[in-house]
């Protein structure tokens, strides 16, 4: 019995060390985090900041976009950089249209239809070197947030930084967590893909990739955010807001093909129906595991690449074959396995993949698609094929290329537009 008291005292004693410890300053805990701080504007500063007829270099390459014979390249959330690609061996710098925000855009009709935080910008490019803005659509996209005394929050600047946290802190053993409006981080967000293949929708538009957040059809423009769907009608000079429909969560990327647009999120693929182009309609969906997932269709087959890790959640780095001809009832026909893929387009029976290097595979057969060329590039992430000319442009973390894609098996450097 007397043994039993003296070990349940020892024991009561050594707890009482241990969490008499965690009150004390060498328990901190040490540990590095990415440190994001905000960054706001208020919307007189947005609506002033546009700038025509601007200069920039190319640093930064996001979604690339093709009407005609322009090449326009996003600067990511500073504005556009129009090329005159009529020679794509010889891209010509036309011009920039400087535009905070902006990250995505589509043409229609000679109109750049353009992201500019909260608004929606409509430029006409008829004359690229000589843009005007016609309509400026106030407060059409929701604000992450709105501060009553700094106004919109507009990003956030990412810095390393090494913190120390007391063990009977709320932050102790936490991955991430908020000071007010900053935010630590254990993971620092990894690259984002910005957006394919020709859509069926032809004339007058243009061809965005296969992370596009923005496509025009007919006298439509959609867009989408992380849960809406937005139709816009633009047979006017100002774009009409039609309808404003809720999706889902974490909506990534449109892609239009037989008057129906296929939307991709991060838990799934969503169809709608353009039967009523001013407030498209669910058909169909299709889930899967939580993973990033642009989508491309050709044929009434959707081929879909999944991706895991970072922001986009989940372990599934793979190509979903889907047959969509039924949309209210698409399905899986077939599963590939892939490294780390993003962007995606199909030329030719040929479909181009970017997963770690630019591959192109056979998909004559899609119970045998397999690979038949592999360029090596740092880290891509769209692509757009061009049916007419067998060209693809593809954009990477080091800049621009394109490529003569007539012999799938020996694709052909053209030119390049490195970041600067």
């Amino acid at each position: 019995m007397k043994h039993t008291t003296r070990l349940f005292l020892s024991l009561t004693f050594c707890v009482s060390l241990i969490f008499s410890s965690c009150f004390k300053d060498d328990c901190n805990l040490k540990r590095t985090y990415f440190r994001y701080d905000p960054v706001y504007m208020t919307t007189s500063d947005i609506r002033s900041s546009v700038k025509l007829n601007a200069t920039h270099e190319l640093n930064h390459p996001g979604k690339i976009y093709v009407y005609g014979s322009l090449l326009l390249v996003n600067e990511i959330k500073v504005g556009i950089h129009i090329f005159d690609n009529t020679d794509p061996a010889h891209p010509i710098k036309i011009n920039f249209i400087e535009i905070p925000g902006n990250v995505d855009m589509s043409v229609h009709n000679n109109i750049l239809y353009a992201d500019n935080y909260i608004d929606l910008l409509s430029i006409d490019i008829s004359d690229p070197t000589n843009p005007k803005i016609i309509c400026r659509n106030e407060n059409v996209f929701s604000p992450i947030l709105v501060d009553p005394l700094n106004g919109i929050l507009v990003d956030y600047i990412q810095n390393e930084t090494t913190v120390e946290i007391p063990c009977n802190s709320e932050y102790y053993g936490r991955e991430i967590y908020w000071e007010g409006d900053v935010i630590f981080s254990s993971n620092s967000s990894k690259r984002s893909g910005p957006n394919s293949t020709t859509s069926s929708f032809t004339g007058i538009s243009g061809i965005g990739g296969s992370f596009a957040k923005f496509t025009a059809t007919e006298n439509f423009l959609y867009t989408i955010d992380l849960s809406h769907l937005y139709s816009f009608n633009v047979e006017q000079q100002c774009p009409v807001l039609n309808s404003k429909i809720q999706i889902g969560w974490n909506i990534e990327t449109i892609f239009p093909y037989n008057n129906n647009l296929f939307i991709g999120s991060t838990s799934g693929m969503y169809i709608y129906t353009l039967i009523n182009p001013a407030t498209p309609t669910l058909a169909g969906k299709m889930e899967h595991f939580r993973s990033c997932d642009p989508v491309i269709v050709q044929d009434d087959i959707a081929y879909v690449t999944l991706h895991g890790g970072s922001a986009c959640g989940g372990y599934t780095n793979q190509l979903d074959v889907v047959d969509v001809k039924d949309i209210f009832n698409p399905k899986l026909l077939k599963t590939y396995p892939l490294e780390n893929p993003y962007g995606l387009a199909m030329l030719n029976q040929t479909l181009y993949i970017c997963d770690k290097n630019l591959k192109a595979f056979d998909a004559k057969n899609i119970d045998d698609i397999h690979l038949i060329e592999q360029v090596t590039h740092l880290n891509p992430y769209d692509l757009i094929a061009l049916e007419n000319s067998s060209v693809i442009i593809l954009v990477t973390e080091a800049g621009i290329f394109q490529y003569d894609a007539s012999i799938p098996e020996h694709l052909k450097q053209l030119s390049s537009l490195l970041k600067q």
